[in-house]
């Protein structure tokens, strides 16, 4: 949704459209913000999930992103 607005938002000509997408993505930004937060939260708290993790990020290339998909 965040890269769909963010198109959109190129896209629009209208200065009330513009603020109206900009407060949109604050809101799914803060929102994406919690919900990575809660996950990390998570797998803090789970001594396998820590280890899956640490594991998987430890290959070349594979970030915090891809180790928690």
């Amino acid at each position: 949704m965040i890269v769909a607005e963010e198109a959109r938002l190129k896209r629009a000509a209208n200065r009330q459209l513009k603020k109206s997408i900009g407060r949109l993505l604050a809101a799914l930004r803060r929102e994406l913000e919690t919900l990575d937060a809660d996950l990390d939260k998570q797998i803090r708290s789970s001594p396998a999930w820590r280890i899956k993790e640490q594991l998987l990020s430890s290959v070349p290339g594979v970030g915090k992103g891809i180790s928690r998909t």
